[in-house]
């Protein structure tokens, strides 16, 4: 099956439970195959049609079945991940506001995300490690970390994303120890 931002997780699950295998596939790499054999997949008869032939010429891996711990690890990482940028934007929203009622709406907004966060982060430490399997008290400083660094690298070309990663893991390590 195609991936579809997430909406297929439901199917996979379903799938697993019934011990079959299924393999997921980028979009854009199906949407690749078709131009290359010259077809238009337009309607949904002929996107399954193509979508099999590219499983039959490409043979994608089947994926592991996630356990519910990780499938709640990764939601509730998700769920995280998408409370800093809504914390980001508001902030971003305030700092272009010019009228104090407005402002006070967005600092509202503001304070129930960071609550949202905070109750997101004691479920989330229940876990005992994150990302990269850091301690989840880690994962604030973590995340805005890889931030920057997709960021700089989309800016600069990518360059030496690695190394960069490594540096600002070991100095979030050693800000977070102090």
């Amino acid at each position: 099956m195609e991936g579809t931002g997430g909406y297929e997780h439901l199917l996979l699950k379903q799938l697993a439970v019934h011990k079959l295998e299924a393999a997921v596939v980028n979009p854009r790499r199906v949407r690749d195959f078709v131009k290359g054999i010259g077809l238009d997949a337009k309607t949904d008869v002929i996107n399954a049609k193509v979508i099999s032939k590219y499983a039959e010429v490409v043979t994608p891996q089947p994926l592991a079945a996630k356990s519910n711990h990780e499938l709640k690890h990764g939601a509730l990482v998700a769920l995280r991940n998408q409370l800093l940028e809504l914390i980001n934007q508001e902030n971003n929203r305030l700092k272009q506001s010019w009228d104090g009622d407005a402002k006070q709406s967005i600092i509202d907004v503001i304070e129930m995300l960071k609550n949202q966060l905070r109750g997101s982060s004691k479920i989330t430490s229940r876990f005992g490690t994150g990302v990269f399997g850091i301690k989840a008290s880690l994962n604030p400083c973590l995340i805005n970390v890889l931030r920057v660094l997709d960021h700089d690298s989309q800016a600069i070309g990518c360059g030496r994303f690695g190394d960069r990663v490594a540096n600002h893991v070991e100095r979030a390590n050693d800000h977070a120890l102090q």
